[in-house]
């Protein structure tokens, strides 16, 4: 029978074996690195970037331009906290100074039972908006944003070849926004007023709570105009711009630091979290991961990630999308008997229980390690625990008595004879 070769390992004589992490010991851990990335990520958006972002590309400025146009067209209700802390609304007389105190409600939000709140702020939004009329505004800023025209941008352009000036007249405005001419209508005129808003009265058979849904689905239907507008749309994309440049570096960053660095400089690809809680990424051969291994593993993370950031946008309820993803890659970990994930797959790895595995960087040192334990385990039996195998996970000595041992005797000079 041909002997085994001194420098192979067989399955039956391979001691390493490793024990899958448990799910509970992975959970702490990834909640642990979240917290931590999440600390570090929004400390590095709120205090470092968005500071340059405010100094160098205007970012305040711009998001001020854009309450500008909301309160502008009318379609919104400037909102504030009064002294006794209860939102109101108010009217706001300063054209130059901070927005930041203020919100917008949408009209179509409103609960007013006010019929000409509505009919007022949906005809100016077309008439005098859309129309560019009233743009030069008085020099003292002596106005008041609600009731005169505020910082509509210039709208010149041609619909169907009918500048917008000469096509949302009073006519249109009766026609197509209230149908007045149709039975259907909620609306009629009252010729005998001067004043065309006050002109527009509900009519008394109608259901009074159905002429304001109306009003409200109008308004709803102007916001969307304004929103998908191209001078609003300009706003916008300046806007989402400035805020990836906010979030995204700060991210990369943080992830950078503590998916990538901290896996690559501790062994075993462990994060801050993996070291806490005793779990280790090895390769699923049964030996130390190589450096290749985890920086690939990391990094499909990264991008699955980051895709999955990108098309979500962002914000609050972006962020909690991404958590829910993440959460499911967590989930389908759950699937496999031995608990991989797919970026575990995609890297041939497998996260550990440190504690109960046992694993070598190469073959090779596998084979002096059961070479120098058959070697010495006569001496050293009382060191063992009952279990032989589990003398050292991965390069550490478990007993640290055996250990002291085995240095001991290395250093020990041969006896003259």
């Amino acid at each position: 029978m041909m002997e085994k070769s001194q420098n192979s390992v067989t399955k039956e004589d391979k001691i390493s074996k490793y024990e899958p992490a448990p799910i509970a010991k992975r959970l702490f851990a990834g909640i642990m690195d979240a917290v931590v990335f999440i600390f570090v990520f929004f400390g590095l958006a709120l205090w470092v970037f968005t500071p340059i972002a405010n100094a160098g590309l205007g970012y305040n400025d711009t998001v001020n331009v854009g309450k500008r146009y909301h309160l502008s067209t009318h379609l919104f209700l400037p909102q504030k906290i009064n002294d006794d802390g209860n939102v109101v609304i108010v009217e706001v007389k300063d054209s130059t100074g901070n927005m930041d105190d203020y919100t917008e409600l949408p009209l179509y939000n409103s609960k007013s039972e006010d019929k000409d709140l509505y009919l007022k702020r949906i005809y100016y939004y077309y008439h005098n908006f859309k129309c560019n009329v009233d743009i030069e505004l008085p020099q003292n800023g002596d106005y008041d944003v609600i009731n005169d025209h505020f910082a509509s941008p210039l709208y010149e352009k041609e619909i169907n070849g009918v500048l917008p000036v000469n096509l949302y007249t009073d006519e249109w405005f009766l026609n197509e926004i209230l149908d007045v001419d149709s039975e259907k209508s909620f609306f009629e005129i009252n010729k005998e007023s001067e004043d065309f808003i006050s002109s527009i009265i509900i009519k008394e058979s109608v259901n009074k709570e159905e002429a304001f849904n109306y009003l409200r689905n109008q308004a709803y239907e102007a916001t969307k105009d304004f929103y998908y507008s191209e001078y609003f749309q300009a706003v916008e994309k300046r806007i989402e711009a400035i805020q990836y440049f906010i979030f995204l570096p700060p991210f990369a960053l943080s992830f950078a630091i503590f998916y990538i660095l901290i896996p690559l400089l501790f062994k075993d690809g462990e994060t801050l979290g993996k070291k806490t809680m005793n779990i280790a990424v090895i390769s699923f051969d049964g030996y130390s991961a190589k450096k290749r291994q985890i920086l690939f593993r990391e990094i499909l993370l990264f991008i699955v990630i980051s895709i999955l950031g990108i098309v979500v946008g962002i914000g609050l309820t972006s962020f909690a999308i991404m958590a829910l993803g993440v959460l499911v890659l967590f989930i389908l970990t759950l699937i496999p008997k031995n608990k991989r994930s797919l970026f575990d797959y995609a890297s041939y790895t497998i996260v550990v229980d440190s504690i109960h595995s046992v694993w070598f960087k190469t073959k090779e040192d596998e084979l002096r390690h059961e070479q120098e334990l058959k070697a010495n385990m006569a001496k050293y039996t009382k060191y063992v625990p009952e279990n032989k195998n589990l003398i050292q996970v991965g390069s550490t000595i478990v007993d640290e008595n055996l250990k002291k041992e085995i240095e001991k005797e290395k250093t020990k000079k041969p006896s003259k004879k």
